[in-house]
This record gives C-alpha cells, sequence and structure tokens, in this order.
C-alpha cells in the first residue's frame, strides 16, 4: 500500500502521479483479500476439525454439535 499512501508526512509515488489522491486502502484491501483466499487453499479442514475434536475431548462436559440441516443440538458422546 505505501506507493499509493498519500499523507502530510509521505506520499507515494503512484499517489503523486494522481495527484496526491489516497488510493492505498483501495488498492491494499482487494490485494490482501486476494493473498489470503489463495493462501487458504492449502487448509485441510476436515483435518483441522479432527484435530480440534481431539484437543476437546473432556472440556466443558460432553460435546455437542448442531445435527447437518437442523438448528437443534445433538450430543456427540456416547449413549449412556
Amino acid at each position: 500500500m505505501i506507493p499509493f499512501f498519500s499523507t502530510g508526512i509521505y506520499t507515494g509515488p503512484v499517489a503523486k502521479l494522481m495527484g496526491g489522491a489516497d488510493l492505498a486502502m483501495l488498492v491494499g484491501l482487494p490485494v490482501s483479500a486476494i493473498i489470503y483466499l489463495l493462501a487458504c487453499r492449502s487448509v485441510d479442514l476436515e483435518a483441522e476439525l479432527k484435530i480440534i475434536a481431539v484437543k476437546d475431548e473432556g472440556l466443558d462436559g460432553p460435546a455437542v454439535a448442531l445435527e447437518e440441516g437442523t438448528a437443534a443440538p445433538v450430543s456427540m458422546s456416547a449413549p449412556s
């Protein structure tokens, strides 16, 4: 975003070419969003959920999840 800054202390080269317009947020947000999406492509969500389930075992009583397609909680612990 630095080349697009336009502040009282510093004005980047692109901002100078644009007559002092501060375009930093207009450029920085889309670029960072694209980089974030590209970085998240390598995340294995199923593996992460398995790790979370293992780490959460025994915390705050039995685990409760939402049944797919409903808003009703379903206990994930073994029946007694």
